[in-house]
């Protein structure tokens, strides 16, 4: 209803602060369609808060990414909270399902609680572990969704690696290859040394 009220005062400037929390998926869809056509038939620029990624993606012009009222930047981001252990080497690290361990460079001040972010351009997808550069660190996961983002016209592949979801960018060239589909095993490698603490 207070959607509707707005709507029929055809506004220059929509802000919608969670839209879909707490509706039925019906009605999460009706009100995404309306959004989107106020945009298209009236201009209405779009300013929505909210947590669904991958509709923020394939809709919004730009996305900024806001953690404990910090800005962390444009584009998509891998939020990870601890525990955190000290590593040798400088680094810190999470254990993941399937003994697998997230590692990032540096030791925060309150390890145990802090909160790793981790952009997705930071990291690449590869089929085999071989194929990926040997100074980086892999993970093995299983492709969980594609999407295409609106803005950048780029593929982000999401990587379930247990319980933790990780998003990376996929190029044109290793879509063609099909092999990327949900249910696919692939690796995701990155640098430590990229990850920053929140």
């Amino acid at each position: 209803m207070a959607l509707a009220a707005r709507l029929v005062l055809q506004p220059r400037v929509l802000l919608l602060d969670e839209p879909t929390t707490s509706v039925d998926t019906a009605s999460a869809q009706l009100i995404k369609a309306a959004a989107l056509q106020a945009h298209r038939v009236w201009g209405t620029s779009l300013i929505i808060a909210g947590h669904d990624q991958h509709w923020l993606a394939e809709i919004c012009h730009d996305i900024l990414e806001l953690f404990r009222g910090r800005l962390l930047g444009q584009g998509q981001r891998t939020l990870l909270f601890g525990p955190w252990h000290d590593e040798a080497d400088g680094l810190t690290a999470m254990p993941l399902d399937d003994n697998q361990r997230f590692l990032a460079a540096g030791r925060p001040k309150n390890a145990p609680a802090a909160v790793a972010a981790i952009d997705a351009r930071h990291r690449c997808l590869y089929l085999t572990p071989h194929l990926a550069p040997g100074h980086q660190r892999l993970l093995e996961g299983t492709v969980v969704t594609l999407g295409l983002e609106k803005a950048s016209q780029q593929i982000s592949v999401c990587l379930a690696v247990g319980q933790t979801r990780l998003t990376a960018y996929l190029t044109r060239q290793a879509l063609a290859t099909g092999q990327y589909i949900p249910g696919s095993h692939a690796w995701i490698a990155y640098s430590p040394q990229t990850v920053e603490w929140y």
